[in-house]
């Protein structure tokens, strides 16, 4: 396990590990894991669960009867969206990088008549 990341010049350089080695690195990913948290959800209208909250391209969440809300948005790792890769299937993809494109997607669609479906 690491038990402490050191850095020189503002810059990751060293991961001291429990078993006392030290590994030279200049990068490192902290992952916080899979659960989504939509327990707060409950009750809301939403198509939410423990897979996360379903959504069109544009982010937009679906309500429990499968309608897309025009005013309630979803994005990250919660979020569960058609993927064309994987013949649509809704997916919740857990990368920083479809966190930040779907946000940006969310974000236009939230501020814009127009709407602009992600790329995931």
């Amino acid at each position: 396990a690491v038990t402490a990341l050191e850095g020189e010049d503002g810059r990751l350089c060293r991961a001291r590990l429990s078993d006392g080695d030290v590994l030279e690195v200049d990068l490192a990913v902290a992952a916080l894991g899979a659960v989504r948290n939509v327990e707060w959800l409950e009750g809301s209208g939403l198509a939410a669960g423990p897979w996360g909250v379903a959504c069109d391209a544009g982010c937009r969440a679906f309500d429990i009867n499968g309608l897309v809300t025009d005013d309630v948005f979803a994005a990250g790792d919660v979020a569960r969206l058609p993927h064309p890769v994987y013949e649509y299937q809704f997916l919740a993809l857990e990368h920083w990088g479809s966190a930040v494109a779907q946000a940006e997607v969310a974000a236009h669609n939230m501020l814009s008549g127009q709407t602009r479906a992600g790329r995931t």
